[in-house]
């Protein structure tokens, strides 16, 4: 009886532990909520950051703005804008990939390729000299895409999303996958149902580590909040329920037959 009781308690841990989101770190998050017309170099609000914002790569481009307008989207906390013809960069406390195995991007932003350039998120490392990936467009990139270390169209599929750079405000989530090497992003998704299993807009066969986040604008573009954590419910206000790990289903699924044996054996035993 006690050993079935003390089984019964290690299922009921394994239980609670399946049930909790595993390794849940919301690593950082940014609103711009700074007095508009700053600058955004030098504000360093938000959580998370290891320092304030400050010219991107070497201030080739100038600063971006805080604006005096919110940049909101449905069913989202609206936040301030950086915007304006600039780039600014803020470090992570640690590589990302050393938070978990998985790591979400969120980001609200209205970008337009129409500008020319360089309208997009850039992620680096080693100190902003190295240039991990990216999401937005670059030169002819029109769409929303999954950019490489060399800001071109990743080779990803789709290669280009569908859902066009021409300065509608858009919602992207971004999934970052270092355990198998890929990289997944949704643009606009529903967030009613939403729960990182639905086929994403592109997707590709790389996972960029980064300690560095660069915002890359030009006139009339404009950057909202930016969350990054390591799971789906730190990065958005997802309703639906997340689909279990596998590591989880393992859990279950052996702590149940694990009891079975048990209780068989013991009831041999009487």
């Amino acid at each position: 009886m006690r050993r079935t009781l003390q089984w019964s308690a290690a299922l009921g841990c394994a239980l609670f532990a399946a049930g909790s989101p595993a390794n849940a770190t919301l690593i950082a998050s940014e609103t711009f909520n700074y007095s508009a017309g700053s600058s955004l170099a030098g504000q360093n609000g938000g959580t998370g950051w290891a320092g304030a914002w400050s010219a991107a790569n070497g201030g080739s481009f100038g600063n971006l703005t805080v604006g005096a307008a919110s940049l909101n989207y449905s069913g989202l906390t609206s936040s301030r804008e950086a915007t304006g013809l600039g780039a600014d960069a803020r470090n992570l406390t640690g590589l990302s990939n050393t938070f978990g195995t998985t790591v979400w991007i969120s980001l609200v932003a209205s970008l337009n390729a129409g500008n020319g350039g360089f309208p997009n998120l850039r992620l680096r490392y080693n100190n902003d000299t190295q240039l991990a990936g990216g999401i937005g467009g670059n030169g002819g990139i029109s769409d929303w895409s999954l950019l490489d270390s060399n800001l071109s169209t990743a080779s990803s599929t789709p290669a280009q999303t569908g859902v066009a750079l021409n300065g509608a405000t858009a919602y992207v989530i971004e999934k970052i996958d270092y355990a198998n090497g890929t990289t997944s992003m949704w643009v606009d998704p529903n967030l009613a149902t939403f729960d990182g299993t639905q086929t994403p807009s592109s997707a590709a066969a790389f996972a960029p580590a980064f300690d560095t986040i660069e915002l890359f604008g030009r006139a009339g573009d404009k950057f909202g909040s930016i969350a990054i954590g390591t799971t789906l419910s730190d990065v958005a206000p997802v309703t639906a329920a997340p689909v279990p790990e596998p590591s989880t289903i393992a859990i279950l699924s052996g702590g149940i037959a694990l009891l079975a044996y048990r209780r068989r054996n013991t009831a041999r035993a009487l």
